[in-house]
């Protein structure tokens, strides 16, 4: 046995006494406590195992949260592009519904412009069934048409105003048919024209029938006594003129026959038949006669000229013209062919004829025929 200086309770009473009881109490406790701190480890441990875990889901979190951002940058920019992209399509749009709007209009307007195209070619169909259909211009291309094709099929040729000295016509013979010339008064034999009759007019004429058709004169008894009083006049004149000057050379005569290609432009001749001269401080009175053949347009518009044209600069100029205007819708003998002439006053230089048919649509040929002479009026004696 333990012998002890000491006891619990009582001192100096039993010093072989042991106090058990209190040594057991506090022994007893320890199993507890022992018990306690295992189970704070274990709530440790699992807390610690938990702050374990929600530090990686942090970690992973952080991440997917950087990423996210990553992500929601690239969002924010394609949603800035888009609605940029819808701005566009919104005025694409608005533009196209205008376009749309303009187009539907456009339909609208063509689908009237065919209703009555439509229309029109039920007229014109039922009008082909009951009648035929036919004007003057279509008179005026039938006739260029016949025209040419009896040029291609080797007929004689017939010339309009030919000049010089011919004889009377009293038969014809086409195509193994001998027909008469009708002479005298009427009657149903027909009338008689002579051009550039001889002897003194006996009566005025007012009015012309061709083919049924009854045209006006230009101008009354009293122009025309007019006219003739001044043709007279100059004829008076120019015959003086050419007694005075005609032995000395001074009388300038040109022509030109050709058949050109209608270009729409100026043709000028420059051959040798074509060109005269004014000599140095003189002044010449010029006459051109010119006379068109264009059978072959038909009841198309043109406009006819001849030019006396002057080579200045590097280019030629127009010193005088005369134009004439068809319009296509009058008679074929009228449209077929045209005669007018050119007088005009020049001074000196050297001048070209000229010619021109301007007429829209294919190009076409023409048959012209210029005559003209040049008289001197004054010349200046130390030239």
């Amino acid at each position: 046995m333990i012998h002890l200086p000491f006891i619990n309770k009582y001192p100096y009473t039993s010093f072989e006494a042991v106090n058990i009881d209190w040594l057991l109490n506090q022994v007893s406790k320890i199993p507890v406590l022992e018990d306690k701190v295992n189970q704070h480890e274990t709530r440790i441990t699992t807390l610690e195992e938990t702050a374990a875990d929600h530090e990686q889901r942090l970690q992973a979190a952080e991440g997917d949260i950087d990423a996210l951002e990553g992500r929601m940058d690239t969002a924010e920019g394609d949603i800035d592009q888009l609605q940029d992209d819808m701005g566009t399509a919104q005025s694409d749009i608005n533009s196209l519904k205008g376009r749309m709007t303009t187009a539907e209009g456009d339909i609208d307007a063509l689908e009237g412009r065919m209703d009555t195209a439509e229309g029109d070619i039920d007229q014109l169909q039922t009008d082909m069934n009951n009648t035929q259909i036919k004007d003057q211009k279509q008179d005026n291309d039938i006739a260029g048409l016949d025209s040419r094709i009896t040029t291609l099929e080797g007929q004689d040729k017939v010339i309009a105003n030919p000049g010089g000295t011919g004889a009377n016509l009293n038969t014809i013979s086409i195509d193994d048919v001998t027909y008469v010339i009708p002479s005298g008064g009427g009657g149903g034999g027909g009338s008689s024209v002579t051009p550039n009759p001889a002897g003194t007019p006996t009566a005025t004429l007012n009015t012309v029938d061709i083919d049924g058709t009854v045209y006006d004169m230009p101008v009354d008894a009293s122009d025309i006594n007019q006219i003739n009083s001044t043709i007279s006049a100059l004829d008076t004149r120019v015959e003086t003129l050419e007694d005075t000057i005609g032995d000395t050379g001074s009388i300038s005569r040109f022509f030109h026959v050709e058949t050109l290609e209608n270009t729409n432009t100026v043709q000028d001749f420059t051959d040798q038949y074509s060109t005269f001269e004014v000599p140095y401080g003189a002044e010449a009175l010029v006459f051109v006669e010119a006379s068109f053949d264009t059978t072959n347009f038909g009841s198309t518009q043109r406009s006819l000229g001849v030019y006396i044209r002057k080579y200045e600069s590097g280019g030629y100029v127009n010193e005088a013209m005369s134009k004439y205007t068809v319009y296509g819708s009058e008679p074929a003998m009228i449209t077929q062919s045209a005669d007018f002439n050119l007088i005009t006053v020049l001074g000196e230089g050297t001048y070209h004829i000229a010619a021109r048919v301007n007429a829209s649509g294919a190009y076409k040929q023409y048959h012209v025929s210029l005559n003209g002479k040049s008289i001197i009026l004054r010349k200046n004696p130390n030239a």
